[in-house]
């Protein structure tokens, strides 16, 4: 629990950021929640324009996702924000890095000011480590023990009966087609395109732009694909060997940006983008 002091005042009286309690290194892929609670006077409210928009913050760290919770006392308002990210970062060595933090505005009565959110930082492991010494495990630590949980027949069976009533108005919605542009908005390639669009086609981005579409690729294929698996994944997804010679060429460059690899094939900003709107296109296809 981080608390910033200097923000307590009589209307804006404490920011905190609770935080994890996991004390070992974190790996590619995962998520990390935290939670922001501000505690101001009593008629506080917190402008939703100034949060953070999800999406990629840098290269390793992306905002899936974020929530605000109002609750109002007597004296006191409180204002949860719950943010969720996710690390893409896959160091050599163990390392550190840090959640960004960001700032939010709020109105007191007729009065404005702002609240910091503090920034977190916090250890990244690689998935492997290429040479260990048998002496030095210090960057290995347990996990902590899994808290017991009581069962509840009551819960059980409740979360059954949602269960059930989901998958109804699922297959409802299904039936009526309420549910074909969300699937449109959700489907890998056309998530990918909207983030590649955001980071521009500029040379400082590229690096993102490219994982960006094999993270669309890997959710398409259901596990990671490489080169050497375009055969099986293009006789699996026929509608894309429309594009076949567009995405040997990117899978290509990918080696040769990702791993060094010998060879000439590079592909732009501006291709990529292009890549990743052919693809969206196709993916519609049945």
């Amino acid at each position: 629990m981080l608390i910033d002091p200097a923000l307590a005042s009589a209307q804006l009286r404490s920011v905190e950021l609770l935080t994890p309690t996991r004390n070992f290194g974190y790996i590619v892929g995962d998520l990390i929640a935290t939670d922001a609670i501000i505690t101001a006077a009593s008629g506080a409210t917190l402008d939703r324009q100034s949060l953070p928009v999800p999406g990629p913050l840098s290269a390793a760290i992306e905002l899936r996702r974020i929530d605000v919770e109002e609750t109002r006392q007597r004296s006191t308002t409180k204002i949860r924000i719950h943010a969720e990210y996710q690390n893409f970062l896959a160091p050599e060595r163990v390392s550190e890095t840090e959640l960004p933090g960001f700032s939010v505005n709020l109105t007191i009565d007729t009065a404005h000011t702002t609240a910091a959110i503090p920034a977190w930082p916090f250890r990244v492991s690689p998935l492997r480590t290429a040479q260990r010494s048998i002496d030095d495990i210090s960057d290995l630590r347990r996990n902590h023990a899994v808290e017991p949980v009581a069962e509840d027949q009551y819960g059980v069976r409740l979360l059954a009966a949602a269960a059930v009533a989901l998958a109804a108005g699922l297959a409802l919605g299904r039936a009526r087609g309420w549910l074909a542009g969300w699937r449109s908005f959700t489907r890998p390639f056309a998530m990918a395109e909207r983030h590649i669009r955001r980071l521009g086609q500029n040379e400082e981005n590229h690096e993102a732009a490219y994982q960006e579409l094999h993270r669309a690729f890997d959710a398409t294929a259901g596990h990671h694909l490489f080169k050497g698996d375009l055969p099986g994944f293009f006789q699996s997804y026929p509608r894309f060997i429309l594009a076949q010679t567009e995405i040997s060429r990117f899978f290509a460059a990918s080696e040769i940006r990702f791993f060094a690899r010998d060879g000439d094939t590079r592909l732009t900003p501006a291709e990529v983008s292009k890549l990743a709107r052919t693809l969206r296109l196709l993916e519609r296809r049945k």
